[in-house]
């Protein structure tokens, strides 16, 4: 049996391990069969992504779409 890749969660501009010791699974919707899972990050993991998109909104906000 393969073994089912544990993905990262991205914040603040890099992927990262969670520390979460929960994790859902990722169908691949042509097989149903499990190929991923993703982490149900924790609170502070979730807070600190937040905290970076706060911080990246105003001058993402002013970048044309075509950038």
């Amino acid at each position: 049996m393969n073994k089912v890749k544990r993905l990262k969660y991205y914040a603040n501009g890099q992927w990262k391990d969670s520390r979460t010791e929960k994790y859902m699974p990722v169908y691949n919707p042509s097989t149903g069969e499990i190929q991923a899972e993703a982490p149900c990050c924790t609170s502070k993991e979730v807070e600190e992504a937040i905290a970076a998109a706060n911080a990246a909104f105003p001058s993402w906000a002013t970048t044309p779409v075509i950038k």
